[in-house]
Order: C-alpha cells, then sequence, then structure tokens
C-alpha cells in the first residue's frame, strides 16, 4: 500500500510583509500548515515549530490556510501583549486572540479527537499560548568575520515584535549595540566571541570571529621578460613567481593564482602585454582575501653568458626522507646553472620540492631567470627529457624573466609535488644583474612541514648519481668535415670532462652541460652528396633533445647501439654547408650519445 506523504503549505509569505516573516533561505517560516492527503484530509497549523491545532475533513486544509491568516492579521501589528483565550458555546468553543475569533472546535473535529469541543478548544488554547511564548530570533548574516577594526551590521528579523537586547560576551574581542532592528559589531582584537541576541522570549546566537586578513593583494605589478612574449608558458611562468613574491601573506595562508587570461597571438615584436590575473589568500587562522592584479608584462633586452658554474643536485636520486638535497653559497657576480632531478621514493606520502634562493647580501639582488621545469611523472626519462627541451629552447632564444629578491630574504622559487614514487626535474639559469652573493637550496618536505623547518641534509645511502659544483659547463665544437667519408664529432656526455670543484669526482653524463657545434662540411666531390647527422646510443637506454639550425629535433628513446637520424642536408659538388646544433643530455637517460657525420653511399 502506498503511504501518503506530507505537504508542506507555507501560509504566511504574501501575507505578513511588516509583520512576523522569517527572512528568505532561514528555514520553516513561524507559521506552517503541514497539510496529510488522503479520504479525509488533515491539516496541522504549526506555530513557531509548536503544532497548535489539527483539523481533520474535506476543506482541512482551507479551514487551517483561514486560521494562519487570521493569526496573521492579529499579529501583524505587533501588538503589546498577546491574550489567548476559549469562548464556549453551545455544542462548540471558540478559539481568541487578543478577543478576534480564530477557528472553532465544533462537535464534528472533537469527535475526530474523542474529545468534546470545549475540551479540544482548551487543547488549542495551550498550545497557542506555549508558541507565542517564543520568539523565533533570525540574524543575517548569522556569523560575523572581520578583521581588527572592522565592523558589521546584523539585521534582526522575529517574529514577535519586542525590543532588542544583547546578553553578555566578551567584550575584548568586540563591541556590539542594539541600533533599531540591527546589531551593529565591531571588532577590537583576535579572537573569538558570541553575541546573544534578545527579544522578547527569543534568542539567537551571533558567532563573531576576529581575525587578520590572510594577507594582501597589490592591484598593479610590472613583470620583467626577456627574449619575446610570444611563448605563453614562458610568460605565466614570470607572472606567476612575481606574484607570488609580491602577495604578503600571514603564516600558513596559501595563494592561488590565475585562472590565467589566455595569452595568444602575441607577435614577436610586441614590447608589452597586459593582463587581468585573479588572486586568492586562503589560511585556517586569518580571513580569506581575493582580488585582481593588473599586471603589465615588460620587454627588455639583456644579453645572456654563458654560466661559469653548473651546481647538480641528483643525489639521492630517489628520496626517502625530509630534507635539504643541494645547498651552495656562490658568487652571483658570475653566472650559474642548476640542474635537480629526484623521485619521492616514499610510498605512503607526498613530498614537496623546492629550490629556495636566498639573499646574503645587504643590497638588493635582481637576477634573470632561464628557467625549464617538468613533471611530476613517473617516468624519469621523460621527466628529463621534457626539462632538457623546454630549456634548450628558451635559453637559444633568450627567453626568461627578472626575478627581485630583497636584502637578507629568500624566496621559495619552485614548489613541485611529487606523489609517491613521482620523479620531478628542472634546469634554472641565474645571471645577476645586480647582487653579490646567493644561496642556492633544494630541500624536499611532506606537505604539511613548513619551508622553514627543513633544517638538516638529507642522509641516506644513495647510487652514486651526479651532485656537485663544476666549472665551465658549455662545451662549444667548431669543426670542419670531408663527407668522402664518416665523421665522428663528439660523445655527447663525456667531452665536458667535468669535474666537481671539491672532490674531484667526475661529471659522469654531462647532464647540465650545454654543447654548442658548428660544423662546416665539404663536398670535395663531383657530384651532390647528401649527408645524415647521426646519433648512436652508446651508453643505455636514452633520449635526445638537439636545435639543429633553430629547428627542435627530439629523440624518442632509443636503445644502446641504436642510431637515429637526426638531420640529412645536401651539399653541391665543391660547395660547403654549415650546420648549427645546441644540445645538452637529458636528465634520467644513459649517455654517452654519439654523434656522426655520415655521407649516404
Amino acid at each position: 500500500m502506498r503511504s501518503a506523504r506530507p505537504r508542506l503549505l507555507v501560509a504566511l509569505s504574501g501575507l505578513l510583509l511588516a509583520g512576523p516573516v522569517l527572512p528568505t533561505g532561514s528555514g520553516a517560516a513561524p507559521l506552517q500548515v503541514l497539510v496529510q492527503p488522503g479520504p479525509l484530509p488533515v491539516a496541522t497549523v504549526v506555530v513557531q515549530e509548536i503544532p497548535v491545532l489539527r483539523l481533520r475533513g474535506p476543506d482541512a486544509e482551507r479551514r487551517a490556510a483561514e486560521v494562519v491568516r487570521r493569526l496573521s492579521a492579529v499579529l501583524a501589528p505587533g501588538p503589546a501583549s498577546l491574550v489567548v483565550t476559549m469562548r464556549a458555546r453551545p455544542e462548540s468553543a471558540d478559539l481568541l486572540l487578543n478577543d478576534r475569533h480564530i477557528v472553532t472546535a465544533d462537535l464534528t473535529q472533537a469527535r475526530f479527537n474523542q474529545t468534546t469541543p470545549e475540551a479540544l478548544a482548551g487543547q488549542w488554547v495551550e498550545r497557542l499560548r506555549e508558541a507565542l511564548a517564543r520568539n523565533t530570533v533570525t540574524l543575517t548574516p548569522d556569523l560575523v568575520r572581520l578583521h581588527p577594526g572592522g565592523t558589521a551590521t546584523v539585521a534582526v528579523s522575529v517574529f514577535l515584535p519586542g525590543p532588542v537586547t544583547l546578553g553578555p560576551f566578551d567584550e575584548r574581542i568586540a563591541a556590539a549595540r542594539v541600533v533599531g532592528r540591527t546589531v551593529v559589531v565591531a571588532a577590537r582584537a583576535v579572537g573569538s566571541t558570541v553575541v546573544p541576541v534578545i527579544v522578547g522570549g527569543g534568542r539567537a546566537l551571533l558567532p563573531v570571529v576576529v581575525r587578520r586578513d590572510a594577507g594582501t593583494i597589490p592591484e598593479t605589478l610590472t613583470v620583467r621578460v626577456t627574449g619575446d612574449l610570444t611563448n605563453a608558458a614562458v610568460v605565466r611562468e614570470a607572472v606567476q613567481r612575481r606574484l607570488d613574491q609580491a602577495v604578503a601573506r600571514e603564516p600558513g595562508a596559501t595563494v592561488t593564482i590565475g585562472p590565467f587570461p589566455p595569452v595568444d597571438g602575441i607577435t614577436p615584436d610586441a614590447n608589452q602585454l597586459e593582463l587581468a590575473v585573479p588572486v586568492k589568500i586562503r589560511s585556517p587562522y586569518a580571513l580569506p582575501v581575493e582580488g585582481v592584479v593588473r599586471v603589465n608584462v615588460v620587454r627588455e633586452t639583456v644579453e645572456v653568458a654563458d654560466p661559469a658554474l653548473l651546481l647538480v643536485s641528483n643525489r639521492p636520486e630517489v628520496v626517502e626522507a625530509d630534507g635539504i638535497l643541494f645547498s651552495e653559497v656562490v658568487d652571483a657576480r658570475h653566472p650559474i646553472r642548476l640542474l635537480y632531478h629526484h623521485m619521492n621514493g616514499t610510498r605512503q606520502h607526498a613530498r614537496i620540492l623546492t629550490v629556495v634562493l636566498t639573499n646574503r647580501s645587504s643590497r638588493p639582488a635582481e637576477m634573470l631567470m632561464i628557467s625549464g621545469l617538468a613533471g611530476p611523472s613517473p617516468d624519469p626519462l621523460f621527466v628529463g627529457h621534457a626539462a632538457t627541451a623546454r630549456f634548450l629552447q628558451n635559453l637559444v632564444a633568450g627567453r626568461g624573466y627578472v626575478l627581485e629578491i630583497a636584502p637578507r630574504s629568500s624566496y621559495a622559487f619552485s614548489a613541485q609535488t611529487m606523489l609517491p614514487l613521482q620523479l620531478v626535474s628542472g634546469i634554472l639559469q641565474l645571471q645577476l644583474l645586480r647582487g653579490e652573493e646567493l644561496e642556492v637550496r633544494v630541500q624536499i618536505r611532506l606537505p604539511w612541514l613548513l619551508e622553514g623547518t627543513v633544517a638538516i641534509p638529507v642522509n641516506q645511502i644513495a647510487y652514486p648519481h651526479p651532485k656537485g659544483i663544476f666549472q665551465s659547463p658549455t662545451v662549444t665544437i667548431v669543426r670542419s668535415v670531408d663527407l668522402r667519408w664518416p665523421v665522428p664529432l663528439v660523445d655527447l656526455g663525456s667531452a665536458a670532462a667535468l669535474a666537481d670543484v671539491r672532490t674531484g669526482e667526475p661529471l659522469v653524463g654531462d647532464y647540465g652541460v650545454v654543447y654548442r657545434m658548428t660544423i662546416t662540411a665539404a663536398n670535395a666531390t663531383a657530384a651532390d652528396v647528401q649527408a645524415d647527422l647521426v646519433a648512436t646510443a652508446a651508453g643505455g637506454p636514452a633520449r635526445g633533445v638537439f636545435l639543429i639550425d633553430g629547428r627542435l629535433v627530439e629523440m624518442a628513446i632509443f636503445r644502446p647501439s641504436e642510431e637515429r637520424v637526426l638531420a640529412t642536408i645536401t651539399i653541391p659538388p665543391g660547395q660547403t654547408a654549415q650546420v648549427k646544433v645546441v644540445t645538452m643530455p637529458t636528465a634520467g637517460s644513459s649517455y654517452p650519445v654519439r654523434l656522426t657525420m655520415r655521407p649516404r653511399e
């Protein structure tokens, strides 16, 4: 058998616009009719959540709605007192409110309730008195969050009119006063309190939370970019880093930047770009802050210099603890390049890898940053390949941005989150434009640890992957070749022959070293000669990234001794052709990779 479901009729809405009405969205109205459909419908009149009377019969819903209308008519003017009485009549009894007829208990309703009309009306009287002894008080808003010195006005809505008063609360946290039908709250100190708002027999509790703002968002910002503005990823990274620096925040606060507006259709000769970037600051201990920053991206010309030092952080590659992976103070007057490549070796928790740059001098530091970041990914060859491809393209095009660090302060440049058994890889080239001494630190931590709590080195047994400081990480090769026979050019990964300046440990694989090659090929024959630039895996499985005459050539994974043709040139009889190659061994791959210029037979 299908049961009948109660139906709710809110009969008060529209009848008491100036009287006892709860605000929209505040929950159940003080006067309600609940209808139980069926062969003999039942309508219950509810006053301030108390069922006052129940009517049965085909016209029960209509009669209940009339009861609500009559109650509303008496309550709307806000009478000073409310008197509920009963008037007995032969075979019936009336329920009165302030001597005005509300409803009649007749023999039919009395039989339904198995009592007499007089007794039934007496029950209604007691229930209505109980309901009217209450008072529904609603506050809008029902929670106040302020920063010290801030104010808020709270609207007070009531079912039964009466004077508004306030109960005791902590006045050290906030001040509160009644102004008409509102409560004005003024924050005094950080903390929280609850203000009781009392009207007649009803009350509502107003929580007041006083917190500092989670941070401060600038209205405008200038970002300086080098190279050109056509690479949207570089522009976004530059804006993200500068905003991350410029947004002041309370301890424990997090900043969300974006979404970024489209950065498409920019011409190579553009010198300026304006963006409106949303920023949010959130903290469990402070008030949220939101804003839109007008960012002016301007193009600058900076001559990119080769670095004097290469800093390599790859040991341990698989990290199983929190701590410092690499730390070094360098004379920042000479350009430096940092390569890092690490895996979160734990199977339970994510970890965050951060590159921290610290200006240790008493003067501001200003540096050109050229970067290539990749990950997280479980594939070590992929992240190393992706980071190298991004870095080399930015390096050759001179695409970077100017980073500023205040005196004796730090900036956590990169924060990459790795799930268990994922890797990240990054290449950063820093060229100081102003300043002196710079500390470069790579560290890893669990997500719930603050950055400043990472204070000791990671101490674990690890496979001897590269780590250290290496001088002159650029190999320049100028070769002239005769295409009458194959000519070996270089073994990428071993030609640099770099060693750690402190330990003398060799940099096996030349990871982080840039190779620049200019190859002049001569055809001394009487016919056209086609020649291939061939890469051969001379170590283990490897990938490769090459810029050949400015064109990106990416080499998929190839096994030991496997060959790949990178480019083909055709040279007329008695002439020469020049090929320029820029490359770098990719982290995660097993180098060396041998390059050969070989004529086709």
